[in-house]
């Protein structure tokens, strides 16, 4: 992977900067082109307006075809759920799963932008927040739009049966747990492996990639290898813990 170039030609300092579908376009035909520009001039208002109505959009849709019976047995697995908790329970439900979804979404890219940040003075990086958060809004928002019109095939091809807020993934098959339980069951490995697998996930990975270019497009002498080393690191932490976790409660 090739160095950042942290330096601009004149005409390109000067030149007027695209408007925010053609960036969006740009991160998935020429991302490094199109972060450096971001970086010049970063602009926050219209992908910000935009991520959100997309997170909403996917949460209304995940509320509109949620199994929520299931997911309410899963928290008191002692008793059946009755029509009258449903009534109560139902609506907050959806609530939650539309402000998780479309604020929760923004206030996501905040805290990935943050640790960036940190990293940047851990390695003494020069970079600018502004530039740093409008390089992980347009990644961000690449990778969802397209795992979310996945979900939307996927799901009108196969039906919503069985669908839970937490298993996404397994319904796209789109990470190497989900894979390993569609062909061998929930138990070819201890749960620990399998909850560990779930994160080897190819919309992570696609993240990950994407955030590597654009932060190092944005910041002054930094290898996209560099970034991508460090967010692994940071992911694959997560993800051990993540798995301990979800091992044990299961």
């Amino acid at each position: 992977m090739s160095e950042s170039n942290s330096t601009s030609a004149p005409e390109e300092e000067n030149a007027v900067p695209r408007n925010y579908f053609s960036r969006l376009g740009g991160v998935y035909m020429s991302p490094g082109e199109t972060f450096a520009e971001i970086g010049r001039v970063p602009k926050l208002l219209v992908p910000i307006i935009a991520l959100v109505i997309i997170g909403f959009a996917q949460g209304y849709y995940l509320a509109s075809y949620i199994d929520l019976a299931t997911l309410l047995s899963a928290t008191n697995a002692q008793a059946q759920v009755t029509p009258e908790q449903m009534a109560v329970a139902g609506p907050l439900i959806k609530a939650m799963i539309l402000l998780s979804s479309g604020i929760g979404t923004i206030l996501g890219t905040l805290v990935i932008a943050a640790v960036f940040m940190l990293i940047s003075k851990i390695i003494a990086v020069e970079n600018r927040f502004k530039a740093v958060y409008a390089a992980t809004l347009y990644a961000v928002t690449a990778v969802t739009i397209v795992s979310f019109v996945l979900l939307v095939i996927v799901i009108s091809l196969k039906g919503p049966e069985g669908l839970d807020i937490r298993n996404a993934s397994n319904i796209l098959s789109s990470s190497l747990g989900a894979i390993l339980a569609n062909l061998f069951g929930d138990d070819i490995l201890p749960k620990f492996f399998m909850k560990l697998a779930g994160y080897v996930e190819v919309f992570a990975i696609w993240h990950i990639v994407l955030l590597s270019i654009g932060y190092a497009a944005v910041s002054k002498k930094l290898k996209t290898a560099t970034v991508a080393t460090w967010l692994s690191i940071i992911y694959g932490i997560i993800a051990l813990i993540g798995a301990g976790i979800g091992s044990m409660i299961g």
